[in-house]
């Protein structure tokens, strides 16, 4: 879930990244919640990062299969000249940065799953131990309290 959530965060298209999030979560059978916190991998110091990448990516793509006019950007690249490429021809600059995104997703998915998985499994694992100490100290002082007297149940949970 929060792979998915962290891939879709490369897409420009922000307002909907929790819908995508969703969807994806949902053909995926992965949890939903998780998802939806994953896609907080976008973030505004982030998005600049993604949103290059994207567009780099989906330009090399189009200039690989010969589709020039959304190869590249000006060199002499300011404010006002993007402001008028969006103006003027918004596909020119959209396109290549859609398809560079979601590539840019697929590739980047399995690298947030082992990160993710591997500190989710780091703290569960420090919880369950955690969770035996307190498990223990508690045992010692009920045994202390009541002697002997009574036998406490073992531990139902599973043994990892």
């Amino acid at each position: 879930g929060l792979a998915i959530g962290a891939a879709i965060s490369f897409s420009p298209l922000i307002g909907t990244h929790f819908l995508q999030a969703l969807a994806v979560a949902y053909f995926a059978r992965a949890n939903y919640l998780a998802a939806m916190i994953g896609t907080l991998w976008g973030n505004p110091w982030t998005f600049p990062v993604m949103w290059v990448a994207g567009y780099q990516t989906g330009s090399t793509i189009f200039s690989l299969f010969g589709v020039d006019e959304f190869s590249s950007l000006p060199k002499d690249l300011t404010f006002s000249v993007l402001w008028t490429i969006v103006q003027e021809q918004p596909m020119s600059l959209f396109l290549p940065w859609m398809l560079g995104a979601y590539v840019c997703a697929l590739l980047f998915w399995p690298i947030a799953f082992v990160v993710s998985f591997t500190i989710i499994r780091f703290v569960q694992e420090a919880r369950r131990k955690k969770r035996a100490i307190r498990r223990q100290r508690f045992r010692q002082k009920y045994r202390q309290k009541k002697g002997q007297k009574y036998k406490l149940r073992p531990d139902r949970r599973r043994n990892t």
